[in-house]
């Protein structure tokens, strides 16, 4: 459950849930809205958020440039991060879709089950389609890194479950880049991970 965070001075109305400050991240979402200023976003565009993945992708922007896309990755975030800032990050815009990638955090580093993640994702899409009901939403799928491979049973439960929601919820749609991750003996492609 949400909690006033401690020890966190200057941080108006902090907030923690599942053991994490969801202001953390506080100073890369005021530098998206820095950026804002100096270059506005055209309504209907592609908004790509989630965690490093995108984060570390600075071609991203370039490369979507026909999607209008809008670049919102930010540091190892959580999904619950994700709709923390989602008023300051995705709302805003009014989207015409969301690229989603977050999850493997939350389970690589706090624990989480893949049905935590899956309901995460859920309340996610809950946020962005109470205020913006033909918003496509694209949920990047799980991937499991080498060093988070002992959480495989997580990352494969999460991703079903999502999958299974993504096929019965309105303009919610699961993109699979397991395959392409994987040699064709199944083993990780090791360049794919930093």
């Amino acid at each position: 459950e949400a909690k006033p965070a401690q020890g966190k001075p200057g941080v108006a109305n902090a907030t923690a849930i599942h053991g994490i400050d969801l202001n953390r991240f506080e100073e890369s979402i005021r530098a998206f809205e820095a950026q804002d200023q100096k270059r506005p976003h055209a309504q209907g565009a592609t908004v790509f958020v989630g965690s490093s993945t995108f984060a570390h992708w600075t071609t991203l922007e370039h490369e979507f440039k026909d999607l209008g896309a809008i670049n919102r990755g930010f540091g190892g975030s959580t999904i619950a991060e994700v709709n923390h800032y989602s008023d300051r990050i995705v709302l805003k815009y009014k989207p015409k879709r969301v690229v989603f990638y977050a999850g493997t955090n939350d389970i690589g580093e706090l624990n989480h089950s893949g049905q935590q993640v899956a309901q995460d994702f859920e309340k996610f899409v809950g946020i962005v389609h109470g205020k913006l009901p033909k918003t496509d939403v694209y949920f990047i799928s799980l991937s499991v890194a080498p060093i988070r491979l002992q959480n495989a049973t997580e990352f494969r439960d999460g991703n079903k479950r999502i999958r299974d929601y993504c096929l019965k919820a309105e303009r919610v749609y699961f993109i699979d880049v397991t395959p392409v991750m994987r040699e064709n003996d199944g083993r990780l492609k090791d360049e794919l991970f930093g």
